[in-house]
């Protein structure tokens, strides 16, 4: 494991960061953020705890977002607690999914490898410069042939014509099937037995 300037293994800061993600603090997330960025300047450990920033912030954000939007409807007797419930659902499955991409990150942090935590490792990438390289649609005719083409042992000029191939052309259907009669052996003028 590589260790930074202070003498700490790199991936606890990563691993730390996620663990602020988990306990619900962005806060302390950003100033961990700030300290790796200006006291470390290692760029995987950067991105690491940026994609954990990022995720912290927007966990935080949904959750207040979905407060502030139930605010806005006024409180009928029914319609606003059916809307808060609503709201606290969708607001809670959303921090279990950055649950299990933070705990999938510290796992995969521990062993050396990126976070990949979907949209926050784009976003961290990005502030970096840098993109995730995207494989080549397949399009027809992109690859080349299996095998080269076969040159002719003779050169063009005279006697270096090769005829084509000709395929066998196949009976008509409900015909017998014939065989092929093999070609006929060459002529070698004098010839010793």
């Amino acid at each position: 494991m590589k260790k930074g300037k202070f003498g700490i293994v790199l991936s606890f800061y990563a691993i730390l960061a996620f663990a602020f993600v988990i306990l619900k603090m962005p806060v302390l997330g950003a100033l961990l953020l700030f300290f790796v960025l200006a006291a470390e300047r290692d760029e995987w450990v950067c991105r690491q705890v940026m994609e954990a920033f990022f995720l912290s912030v927007s966990v935080s954000f949904v959750s207040s977002a979905l407060g502030w939007i139930s605010g806005l409807f006024p409180q009928y007797f029914f319609f606003d607690e059916v809307l808060s419930v609503a709201f606290s659902v969708i607001s809670a499955l959303y921090y279990l999914a950055a649950l299990v991409f933070s705990i999938l990150a510290i796992l995969r942090v521990m062993k050396g490898q990126e976070g990949n935590v979907p949209l926050c490792s784009d976003l961290a990438l990005r502030a970096y410069g840098k993109r995730r390289p995207r494989p080549v649609p397949f399009q027809q005719g992109q690859y080349p042939p299996p095998y080269p083409p076969q040159q002719s042992m003779q050169g063009p000029g005279p006697g270096g014509y090769q005829a084509p191939y000709n395929a066998p052309v196949p009976p008509p259907e409900g015909a017998a099937f014939v065989p092929p009669t093999p070609p006929a052996p060459p002529v070698n003028g004098n010839q010793q037995q």
